[in-house]
């Protein structure tokens, strides 16, 4: 029933922090451009980022934190003005502060595998 309530041409994906995001897919002519601005998608190189992340997380979580608190700690130490999105750059610090390095095609393509407000920007 939740599948066939979501319409055909959407996909689903979660962002960082584990909540869903719905992303209309880019095909065409239009992928050309989206990766145009947006940067590649780096594909086998964002899984291993996302695998070192999860483990760094893992690691880190304790009897009274979480991976979603230590993440969301992480996140709002960056975001000073607690809009609840990040830049790139943000993104990156905040990954730094739990000692997992991204760079800024890793970066660029966790943003467009996660979705982005039209300022470029990745809510968490």
């Amino acid at each position: 029933a939740g599948a066939a309530s979501r319409p055909k041409s959407a996909a689903v994906t979660r962002n960082p922090v584990g909540r869903p995001v719905m992303r209309a897919p880019v095909s065409g002519g239009a992928a050309a451009a989206y990766s145009h601005v947006h940067g590649p998608d780096i594909g086998g190189a964002l899984q291993d980022l996302e695998d070192k992340m999860r483990a760094r997380l893992k690691a880190l979580r304790s009897l009274h934190a979480g991976e979603q608190a230590i993440l969301l700690s992480a996140f709002h130490a960056v975001d000073r003005d607690r809009t609840g999105q990040v830049t790139p750059p943000q993104f990156i610090a905040a990954w730094a502060r739990l000692q997992v390095p991204v760079t800024i095609p890793e970066a660029t393509a966790a943003f467009n595998k996660y979705g982005q407000t039209r300022g470029g920007l990745l809510p968490y």
